[in-house]
């Protein structure tokens, strides 16, 4: 056995002495190719190898082949500083991310052992600042100004990112441990003074940051629904308790929130007609039918009453819900629509026979954001007519369009759907600040989810339907924010 490990070494040594004349020879392409064809596992001297590729790599600016010898011995028990460093200075400020990502790896590893290394400190804030998390950044820029804080950029850098972050604290902080009336007391009080005047200015307003890593968002999608969002859309809205009449509508969100909260107590009373009526138009008519407006075309007209009927619906419970009801949580969910001829959006039930004729003999488009608006806030001026004191949360569904009919793929139809109606909200928001809020579980969905999974199919395989646990989430956030908080305790 020392026999082999013997000959093994002498082996690697006299590589490793074939490697070093190349290098000194300035032979740098043919050294990097020593390395690449390498072992780890069967050469002892593999980092002296790796340390001689990495050097000639950045003789030759070979960045590539740098990240490629990097990515092998990085990450390995024991590099060498080195290698470590070598690959830092190759990688270094490269614009793809991967590049990067190792470049962090091994300046991380280097601060591991000499954590006051001040070029080490220096290069990984920076790295920092380029692929994040920011918030180690702001660590490493603090620590430099404690071990030189005589150096002006380093200064310039913490006090640029502490007021971007609008990071109160760490600014008193700073102020606290600095001498009166110097520079770098002047600088961060001018620093502080912009960050809480903009505070007083804009109130909720202030600036809402994106999540820069996943270790900012914690383990798991509950935690992180904390982490991004704080109920701000919702906040004008007066909190719910068990006896606050609710009236939901529409799919996803609407239908799964009065499932739980009525398994809980509260007084929910949902129109169970789901996706055969998720479009603003086609709410907008329902009411429009229910308080016997004149607005309603026959053929809609005729179209809702065979629906009521079918799901044997009982019109004057509805009325008699809708106007006893406090909050009204309404989801919308596409904004693909069928036009007769004079250009008047139609009422169809998928699958049904008259559906089919009335696709015929029409033409299918993506509704405007203005008329998406414009039929939205007719449905809440509508419902407010007939009962003055109601309140709005709306929803946006996250569940994707079925079939295209606009000419586009399904996928992009979709994302022009749903865009359409999250600016058609929004619309609505500016006109109703005080008595309109709005829940976001489409952004909850596709933007959050994807960090800790796949958001749809995980619990039957359909790739259109929200898993049960991800939505059991987003309801508990729910009632975390938006109920009475001593019956949120009991619930």
């Amino acid at each position: 056995m020392i026999n082999t490990t013997t000959r093994k070494i002498e082996k690697s040594s006299d590589k490793l002495q074939e490697q070093i004349t190349l290098y000194n020879n300035g032979n740098y392409a043919k050294c990097i190719s020593k390395v690449l064809t390498k072992d780890k596992t069967e050469d002892p001297l593999y980092f002296s190898s790796v340390a001689l590729g990495l050097l000639s790599c950045i003789k030759t600016r070979s960045i590539a082949d740098g990240y490629r010898i990097a990515r092998m011995a990085v990450d390995c028990e024991g590099v060498p500083d080195v290698v470590l460093k070598s690959a830092a200075v190759i990688l270094f400020n490269h614009p793809q991310h991967s590049y990067q990502a190792l470049c962090r790896l091994s300046l991380e590893k280097m601060l591991a052992r000499n954590p006051e290394d001040y070029w080490t400190l220096k290069h990984l804030a920076a790295t920092y600042n380029n692929i994040g998390p920011v918030e180690k950044r702001v660590g490493l820029l603090k620590k430099l100004f404690d071990l030189l804080p005589e150096d002006d950029d380093n200064t310039d850098e913490l006090l640029k990112t502490l007021e971007n972050l609008e990071d109160i604290g760490s600014l008193q902080e700073l102020l606290s441990g600095v001498e009166s009336g110097s520079k770098i007391a002047k600088e961060a009080q001018k620093s502080l003074s912009r960050v809480e005047r903009n505070n007083r200015k804009h109130g909720n307003n202030q600036r809402k940051r994106y999540p820069s890593s996943q270790d900012s968002l914690g383990d798991d999608f509950s935690h992180a629904l904390d982490v991004c969002f704080d109920g701000t859309s919702f906040r004008a809205l007066q909190k719910i308790n068990r006896s606050t009449p609710i009236f939901t509508a529409g799919s996803c969100f609407a239908g799964n929130l009065a499932h739980i909260l009525n398994t809980r107590g509260y007084k929910i009373r949902r129109l169970p007609l789901d996706e055969d009526f998720n479009t603003t138009f086609a709410n907008l008519s329902f009411f429009g039918w229910l308080f016997d407006e004149k607005t309603i075309s026959i053929e809609n007209t005729a179209v809702i009453e065979s629906l009521v009927k079918q799901k044997q619906l009982d019109k004057s419970n509805i009325l008699h819900w809708v106007t006893s009801s406090k909050l009204f949580v309404i989801t919308v969910g596409q904004a693909q629509l069928f036009f007769d001829k004079s250009n008047q959006p139609l009422l169809l039930v998928a699958g049904s026979r008259e559906a089919v004729r009335i696709m015929r003999n029409s033409s299918p488009r993506l509704s405007t954001v203005e008329e998406n608006y414009i039929w939205l806030n007719g449905l809440i001026q509508l419902i407010q007519k007939h009962n003055p004191n109601a309140q709005f949360l709306l929803t946006l569904s996250p569940v994707p369009l079925n079939v295209s009919f606009v000419g586009e793929p399904a996928l992009v139809a979709d994302c022009l759907s749903k865009s359409t109606l999250r600016l058609a909200i929004n619309k609505v928001l500016d006109a109703h600040s005080k008595d309109v809020g709005y829940f976001p579980a489409f952004e909850m969905v596709r933007f959050l989810q994807p960090q800790f999974g796949p958001p749809f199919g995980t619990s039957d395989g359909s790739l259109r339907h929200v898993g049960d646990e991800i939505v059991s989430d987003i309801v508990s956030f729910f009632t975390r924010h938006f109920i009475d908080g001593s019956e949120n305790r009991s619930a």
